[in-house]
């Protein structure tokens, strides 16, 4: 196969173009005719805006869409825009711009001119600058006048100035802006008025309100309205006060001032000091301290002081100047016999120690304190002033805390129930009763006992309203129809632990610790060095009902005899129950045929009402039929430890007459009470 040349096709013209080529050619001409159309269709659809901007040479721009500027005017399309116009000396102005499909065709809009700045100059008294000067802005904002200029807005501001001493001014400001820069003078007046003062002789201090002026006469005081006192000080002269109003700005001279000559001074001291001073019969004071005497005028002077001599004197004082005087003045001496034991004690005077043991003592004829003092003792203290030519005698003996406690010891106390109660300081006595007496019983044992803890008992038996008061439901019943429940009748009826729940309530009623620990109905604990309410032990009771004329024990409330030598010597069983009670004293009458108001009959020696009679007594103890009742030591013995039943100690309207007389017991009955009875302190060696 043979290959031929391609050769290029020659022009013809008039010929027909290819196809591709022809469809490019058809496919341009759309595009062309949109883009001629566009203008078309803008002016069509756009409507014209006017923009005017106050002032006239700002520049004003649009952004934010198509617009098309012709000469002042603005060809828009409906949008929103971003209209700015900027000038020299105002601030720009920014702000969107909506155009609508007829919106108004012009916009008119002022420019505000820019802040400028101000210099305020405050000057005060012949043109004094004031540095110190504020100025408030009406926004409340405090600025210094000497802080530089102040950026404020065009236009007029408020403003008022303030300075030390000066009147403050208000006024309104009108600022160029625009960044100008002006100066704007203020003149303040001043509040302070002046003074002109003087005095004769010249050259006295000033001084206003109690403080330096700074300035001597011949002066002017520069002085704020208002009420002042000033005061003129010169030496050799007495000061003079002066009482001034000023007004503002209202200057005053004032009436020259005479100043007098001052009082001599007398400095005086004494030794020792302390010496009262009377001058021309007034006392004045005590050494050492400084006089005033009336120049070239007589003077009398008198010094005293317990135990020295005085001193006196009479003179004429100088014309002027300081008169000094030191006194030594002569003791006074007076003699004091002085003994004092334990021997070995401390004794001071005027609280230094001393050696000296006496008796005799020379002491100063004043006022001395002495001191007696021992570990283990209370000690003493007292004034006493000796007198010359007038011996005395003080003789001490010293008490232990033991003996100063029981001496110091309140007599009597009340209950918070209204119970009264008695110390008894105790003692040794004989507990029981003899083999060789009539009617003693196994459980009677004779023995040697000590009560060595003093301690407080009721004068009365527990009555029903005071019982009441812990337990209002409780009754006392009746006897063969005579009522029990009197009032002041002796509570009945009550066990051994209802009487002891009944103490407890009285220490809790007073704050007191509690002697006794329970557990429900059972008491689980006794504390002897608690000081509460408690039931009186068998000693104390056999002490307080035996031993009150302190001979031998008592066997009988009313004494040793068989029978009440008289009616009425108690609440004992009577011929008016002799048809109810097996023993009955014959030929008896008391006045009651059960129990009797307390404090009916008379008190026992001690002072205690009914131990013998009326009704019998609940005892703290465990009833114990030996020995063993007694406690081994013999001292404030407390009974057995433990048991089931209680003592019940005293006759009653029907029950035994002996003191000696030991019954027992757990339930109540109608015959038997209690009475309360408190320790006076704990146990010797306990806190």
């Amino acid at each position: 196969m043979t290959s031929e040349p391609i050769a290029p096709s020659p022009y013809v013209p008039g010929a027909a173009p290819p196809p591709q080529e022809e469809r490019r050619r058809r496919r341009r001409w759309p595009w062309f005719a949109a883009l001629l159309l566009l203008p078309l269709v803008f002016v069509f659809l756009a409507q014209g805006l006017t923009v005017q901007v106050t002032p006239r040479e700002a520049s004003v721009s649009l952004s934010g869409g198509p617009y098309f500027p012709l000469a002042d005017r603005y060809l828009v399309l409906p949008g929103t825009y971003t209209l700015r116009a900027t000038a020299p000396g105002y601030e720009p102005y920014r702000q969107p711009l909506l155009v609508e499909a007829g919106s108004p065709p012009q916009v008119r809009l002022t420019l505000q001119p820019a802040a400028g700045e101000v210099t305020v100059a405050v000057q005060g008294v012949s043109g004094t600058a004031l540095a110190d000067a504020e100025i408030e802005l009406a926004d409340g904002q405090i600025l210094r006048a000497d802080g530089g200029p102040l950026t404020l807005p065009a236009g007029p501001q408020a403003l008022t100035v303030r300075a030390k001493d000066y009147e403050p001014q208000s006024l309104t400001l009108v600022v160029a802006g625009r960044g100008r820069t002006q100066t704007a003078l203020v003149q303040l007046e001043r509040r302070w008025a002046e003074l002109a003062l003087e005095t004769d002789p010249a050259g006295a201090e000033v001084w206003i309100d109690g403080e330096r002026a700074g300035r001597r006469t011949p002066a002017r005081l520069p002085v704020l309205p208002g009420s002042h006192t000033l005061e003129f000080k010169l030496d050799g002269y007495s000061p003079r006060r002066l009482a001034v109003l000023a007004a503002p700005r209202q200057d005053q001279t004032l009436e020259p001032l005479t100043l007098t000559p001052a009082p001599v001074q007398l400095r005086l001291a004494s030794e020792p000091a302390g010496a009262a001073v009377t001058l021309n019969g007034r006392p004045v004071g005590a050494t050492p301290l400084t006089l005033a005497l009336t120049p070239k005028a007589p003077y009398r002077l008198e010094v005293l002081k317990a135990g020295y001599g005085p001193h006196r004197e009479a003179g004429t004082a100088p014309a002027r100047g300081t008169v000094t005087r030191e006194l030594v003045l002569e003791p006074e001496l007076g003699e004091l016999r002085l003994s004092f034991a334990p021997a070995d004690a401390t004794l001071r005077i005027d609280g230094a120690p001393t050696t000296n043991t006496g008796p005799l003592f020379q002491l100063p004829a004043r006022p001395v304190t002495i001191e007696v003092s021992k570990p283990g003792y209370v000690p003493f203290k007292r004034t006493v002033t000796p007198r010359p030519g007038f011996p005395q005698a003080l003789e001490v003996s010293l008490l232990t805390i033991a003996e100063a406690r029981r001496a110091a010891m309140t007599p009597i106390l009340s209950a918070p129930d209204g119970q009264t109660l008695q110390l008894l300081k105790g003692g040794t006595f004989t507990m029981g009763a003899s083999r060789r007496e009539p009617g003693r019983r196994a459980n009677e044992v004779l023995r040697e006992v000590t009560v060595s803890r003093p301690f407080y008992l009721g004068t009365h038996e527990v009555t029903n309203a005071q019982f009441q008061r812990f337990a209002p439901k409780h009754r006392s019943g009746d006897f063969e129809g005579t009522t029990l429940e009197e009032p002041d009748y002796p509570v009945v009826s009550v066990r051994w632990l209802d009487a002891v729940r009944y103490c407890n309530w009285l220490s809790d009623q007073e704050g007191l610790p509690r002697v006794y620990t329970l557990e429900g109905d059972e008491v689980t604990g006794f504390d002897p060095n608690a000081t509460g309410y408690r039931l009186p032990t068998e000693a104390e009771w056999a002490f307080a009902a035996r031993m009150d004329e302190g001979g031998p024990p008592r066997r009988f409330p009313w004494g040793d005899s068989r029978s009440p030598e008289a009616n009425r010597q108690g609440n004992y069983a009577d011929d008016t129950v002799r048809h109810l009670l097996a023993r009955t004293i014959p030929g008896y009458l008391d006045g009651h045929l059960a129990t009797a108001p307390v404090g009916t009959f008379k008190a026992n020696g001690f002072g205690f009402f009914d131990l013998g009679g009326n009704v019998a007594e609940w005892i703290n103890d465990f009833y114990g039929a030996t020995e063993e009742v007694l406690g081994p030591e013999g001292q404030d013995p407390l009974g057995p430890g433990r048991g089931r039943y209680h003592v019940i100690r005293g006759s009653s309207w029907m029950l035994d007459l002996r003191l000696a007389f030991r019954d027992y017991g757990e339930d109540g009955r109608q015959d038997l009470g209690f009475r309360i009875a408190r320790w006076f302190e704990p146990q010797e060696g306990t806190p």
